[in-house]
């Protein structure tokens, strides 16, 4: 009986040996599968760092095939693969990411960036909406001013002014307090048609460049003639060297502001030079560069008020 009582005892402990040694196998591999997973996204991230998006593909793949629970891994390799061009691996990844978890602002920003490089607009508005209002990590508040204020500027080259405005309001909100975010919204008013916005917010950041363009401004009461002939000379002026940056025709500006004045100026002759600067305005290269902030209050406020 103490025979096999022994026996049993010796069976127990080795099964229990055996399964403790399997058990420790196993947290050693799962560690060094970890490991391997780590160094591979690091290699990965580094390279993204580098805008080497189609190199860092390989070890990001690797990273996430060894950790397939990892959504950093899965959002990284996600990006880099739209980076690099891959969009229909990459549109697979993203929905895989948004059938886990559809709430994802992460997975729902590259998803709107996807749909949005295949052209497809109607698609992209939706994701966009959902990655502001979507859950983030701890710098959520600043990443959904970031994918609206991105939101806004497409909406921009668009030329779709009043979606354009319908972000522009609530983004003015939530970005109150950042100069720099903010300068760039009285800009995107601007561009929204709605350059009595982007005057009030000029105001709060630049005082000077909202007095620039107040004295630049030939649509203000009570000016004289004269006074509204000097300014639309200026304006002409300032209009023209912009656009001659672009390498563009500044011939007409340069008749009209080299022609010899008799007597006083009339409002006719400010107006000629207004709708010269207007049309040169309109026809200049997106190229140009950035625009002069109280010039493009004063054109914008001159075409509004057509």
């Amino acid at each position: 009986m103490r025979n096999k009582l022994g026996l049993t005892f010796v069976i127990a402990a080795t099964a229990g040996g055996l399964w403790a040694l399997d058990v420790f196998l196993a947290r050693t591999e799962r560690a060094e599968v970890g490991d391997e997973a780590r160094l591979n996204f690091a290699q990965g991230k580094a390279l993204l760092a580098e805008n080497r998006s189609a190199q860092a593909v390989d070890p990001l793949r690797k990273a996430r095939a060894l950790d397939r629970e990892n959504r950093e891994y899965a959002v990284t390799l996600a990006a880099a693969l739209e980076d690099a061009g891959k969009l229909d691996e990459a549109g697979d990844l993203l929905l895989d990411l948004l059938n886990r978890n559809p709430n994802d602002g992460e997975a729902n920003l590259l998803e709107a960036r996807f749909q949005s490089r295949r052209g497809e607009w109607t698609e992209a508005l939706p994701y966009y909406h959902r990655a502001i209002y979507g859950s983030w990590g701890a710098d959520a508040a600043a990443r959904r001013i970031a994918v609206r204020l991105e939101l806004a500027n497409l909406l921009a080259q668009r030329g779709q002014q009043e979606d354009l405005l319908a972000e522009l309001l609530p983004l003015e909100s939530e970005a109150a307090g950042d100069a720099e975010i903010e300068r760039r919204v009285a800009h995107l008013y601007l561009l929204a048609g709605s350059p009595a916005r982007a005057e009030e917010l000029y105001r709060t950041l630049h005082l000077p460049m909202a007095n620039e363009a107040a004295a630049l401004d030939p649509m203000r009461r009570y000016l004289t003639t004269a006074e509204k002939f000097r300014r639309s000379e200026r304006i002409l002026e300032l209009v023209r060297d912009a656009v001659a940056k672009c390498g563009a025709d500044v011939t007409p500006a340069d008749d009209l502001l080299n022609e010899k004045i008799r007597g006083e100026p009339t409002n006719e002759l400010a107006e000629e030079r207004l709708s010269a600067a207007e049309e040169m305005w309109r026809k200049r290269s997106a190229g140009c560069g950035e625009d002069d902030e109280s010039l493009a209050l004063v054109m914008a406020k001159l075409q509004g008020a057509k």
